[in-house]
């Protein structure tokens, strides 16, 4: 009799559990369409060469879009590795024993200051490349800009954050 009462459980158990799942993502499928926000379609890859597809650039827009990303790059690189210091930094007062706040909090303030410093050079980058689109390229490239500045994204480390997932990089 324990045998049949344990087998109900699990069976009405599973089916709870189905019911639930299907439930939340029925909610999060309409919420979407309530609130308008579909996927959005991007091209695929990462990077120069997806840029260079999907905006369809000719040879001469890709010489002046290599001397951008250049100049981007360098620019931005310095930046970067300051903000790999002080990260390495906050890793290190963070396994102390007695953590300053004080000192946390000012490299967590610095770090916000270099990244801001990366968001103006990356504005200007792509200012820049705009410059460089016909007009039904621009259009194109304004489908691109949420991809490239979505803010829930910049945290998560290149490649849309796969680097940083823990185990689970493919």
């Amino acid at each position: 009799m324990e045998k049949k009462y344990k087998i109900w459980i699990l069976v009405l158990s599973s089916v709870i559990i189905f019911l639930i799942v299907a439930f939340i993502t029925l909610y999060a499928r309409t919420q979407r369409i309530i609130t308008g926000s579909a996927p959005i379609e991007r091209p695929v890859g990462q990077g120069r060469g997806m840029v260079i597809r999907y905006l369809q650039l000719d040879e001469n827009q890709t010489n002046q879009y290599d001397q951008i990303r250049r100049q981007y790059n360098v620019q931005i690189a310095s930046l970067r590795d300051s903000m790999l210091i002080i990260r390495k930094k906050m890793i290190q007062e963070l396994k102390s024993d007695t953590p300053d706040t004080i000192k946390l909090n000012y490299l967590a303030l610095e770090i916000g200051r270099l990244e801001g410093e990366i968001n103006m050079a990356l504005n200007q980058h792509l200012l820049k490349l705009k410059r460089i689109c016909r007009p039904e390229q621009c259009i194109l490239l304004d489908s691109l800009y949420e991809g490239m500045l979505n803010t829930s994204k910049l945290h998560q480390g290149m490649k849309q954050g796969k680097r940083y997932r823990h185990g689970k990089n493919p």
